[in-house]
């Protein structure tokens, strides 16, 4: 099983259990959209193809960041 997190100014925010990879993907994408209000550069969908993550520390008082993970 996978799990999609969020993570706010270092708290865990939330943890949805995903059935693949690519759900987890999109539901990271769909929750990033959501807080930058915007949809993601270039850079952005490379990390979270790649990385299986997108951080974001443009406002140092406001650190979040998405991630993919695997239970076990």
């Amino acid at each position: 099983m996978y799990v999609a997190v969020r993570i706010h100014n270092n708290s865990l925010g939330r943890v949805v259990e995903v059935e693949s990879a690519e759900e987890g993907k999109n539901l990271v994408h769909e929750w990033a959209k959501e807080q930058l209000g915007r949809g993601l550069n270039g850079e952005e969908l490379d990390d979270l193809e790649n990385g299986s993550e997108i951080y974001n520390e443009e406002d140092p008082d406001n650190i979040w960041c998405f991630s993919l993970g695997i239970t076990e």
